[in-house]
């Protein structure tokens, strides 16, 4: 029944090991007041199990998870920089990382994580390795806020996995970001689930929306080299189309949109270099 308060960071930040064992609290939250926080886990099992929203950051602060390992449960959906000027950061390299319930974010259900939310508010996920899961949508930027979300080269992003009866779906709007980049030749993948088999409307059925001024950010972590790689796969329809690379990206980069099953139109967004084999 505890509530979890981190307001502290750097070398006073709050830490989660495999030595800490198991633990539920009622919900967890990280800079939410007139200071910035930082939780660290590295091992072991935290859970929230309250509907109570979970913030990484509120109120104009900074607020970053940073997660190598274990397996991190937030009963809330996630606000991450919520509210003007607030940052919210999150960094998974391994374990996982799940969005377990959802809400209602500008006028948008079904909403499992939200990347900044308010004005000049950012929020940003970099994924580099683990799993991140969610139990339906993600949403990108609102109410004069912008998100980004990154892979760089591994990792596994299942939006819309965590409940059987749910469906994840993407909506990312103008100037918030996508970024992939390669290494080693290898990318992760963002993969946007469709599992009931009823029709849940736009914001569910494992569809994608890229609206105008969405950006798409490309690049390699070490060695340059030709080829494809698929950054974002999906099992619903794409609704709307408006990417586009962010300015200043080589001209050697490409993308598509690909279908490869056959059915419900392109269901891949493929980055190429140079002339792949």
């Amino acid at each position: 029944g505890d509530k979890i308060h981190i307001n502290l960071s750097g070398a006073n930040r709050a830490v989660y090991s495999a030595a800490t064992g198991m633990n539920t609290y009622q919900f967890i939250r990280i800079s939410d007041s007139a200071a910035s926080g930082e939780l660290q886990v590295t091992g072991g099992s935290l859970v929230s199990d309250s509907t109570a929203t979970t913030y990484i950051s509120s109120g104009g602060q900074t607020g970053t998870l940073n997660q190598s390992g274990g397996t991190v449960g937030f009963g809330g959906y996630l606000e991450v920089g919520l509210g003007a000027n607030s940052i919210g950061n999150i960094n998974l390299s391994g374990g996982m990382l799940i969005a377990e319930r959802t809400g209602t974010v500008g006028g948008v259900p079904n909403v499992s994580m939200v990347l900044g939310d308010g004005n000049n508010a950012q929020g940003n996920l970099i994924l580099s390795g683990g799993e991140f899961r969610t139990r339906m949508g993600v949403l990108l930027g609102n109410n004069g806020g912008k998100g980004r979300f990154e892979v760089d080269g591994a990792g596994i992003a299942n939006i819309g996995t965590e409940n059987a009866n749910d469906d994840g779906f993407w909506l990312q709007n103008s100037n918030s970001v996508l970024a992939a980049y390669v290494n080693d030749g290898a990318l992760g993948i963002v993969f946007v689930d469709n599992l009931t088999n009823s029709t849940g409307g736009t914001y569910a059925d494992g569809n994608v929306i890229f609206m105008p001024g969405s950006k798409l950010e490309v690049g390699f972590l070490g060695a340059t080299n030709a080829g494809s790689w698929d950054v974002m796969h999906w099992e619903g329809k794409l609704l709307t189309n408006g990417l586009a690379f962010a300015s200043g990206t080589d001209t050697n980069w490409s993308f598509a949109f690909v279908d490869t099953d056959g059915t419900n139109g392109a269901d891949t967004l493929r980055v190429s270099y140079g002339t792949p084999a």
